[in-house]
């Protein structure tokens, strides 16, 4: 197995989206405990990441207000480990809402000598603007202090950023490009990946192409394109002798 965000020691921690949360301890038994925990009281729609970072659970989620159905706010959650309850406290959230919230990816980043992650959030469709907004998070990566309380456009233009992971010195996202045209995307601090301006993709409903040239605009051209799109989700990194 590929090591991943989720695992504590060698176990496994799976949430729901009902603030369920299970402990996997043994893989050939398939055995698992469930944890205690408070999230039922944070309203979440959807779980969109989960990672254990710094003897700390982290939860990316979506959450609705006044039982809003059409609008959904991005919060993120941590909790110190404890296997008799989990004590989750909100740590940051968006002020603007949208009908879906995309990424949530979250990783474990060392920036400027300070510990924390990387955190993605897309920004599609009728969203789609947010991108190139520096006053907005959406379709960002952003990287946060532990606490939450320190937020910093790490790159932007990204779409709906999916797989994130760093091999070595290098950062590393898989992204939902439009109709076709997703990417492999090399993450450099201060970036810009150009959407909504740029896309190997196209447009729907009309089949539109964007623009390609992404060197003219001084955008961060993608080092693999899918095309066809594959829809690729999770990123990870395997050991060598799992390489060929």
């Amino acid at each position: 197995m590929c090591p991943n965000n989720n695992m504590i020691n060698k176990n496994i921690i799976i949430v729901g989206s009902y603030g369920d949360i299970k402990i996997i301890q043994d893989f050939k038994k398939f055995e698992e405990s469930e944890i205690k925990n408070n999230l039922s009281e944070f309203n979440i729609y959807d779980v969109l990441d989960v990672a254990y970072v710094n003897n700390e659970i982290f939860i990316s989620s979506t959450t609705s207000r006044n039982n809003k159905t059409d609008c959904y706010y991005f919060e993120l959650l941590k909790s110190e480990v404890n296997m008799e309850k989990l004590k989750f406290e909100k740590i940051y959230q968006t002020k603007n809402c949208m009908e879906g919230q995309l990424g949530g990816r979250i990783h474990e980043y060392i920036h400027k000598n300070m510990e924390g992650i990387l955190l993605t959030l897309g920004a599609s469709a009728d969203d789609k603007d947010f991108a190139q907004d520096d006053n907005s998070p959406f379709g960002k990566i952003l990287f946060l202090n532990l606490n939450g309380d320190k937020v910093e456009i790490f790159s932007k233009g990204h779409r709906n950023p999916q797989g994130l992971v760093q091999y070595e010195d290098n950062i590393f996202s898989l992204e939902h490009g439009p109709q076709g045209g997703d990417e492999l995307n090399k993450i450099i601090k201060g970036g810009n990946y150009g959407w909504p301006v740029t896309s190997f993709g196209t447009r729907y409903g009309d089949g539109k192409s964007y623009l390609k040239n992404y060197s003219n605009f001084s955008y961060q051209e993608p080092i693999f394109a899918f095309l066809p799109s594959v829809a690729p989700s999770a990123l990870n990194v395997c050991p060598e002798n799992l390489s060929n």
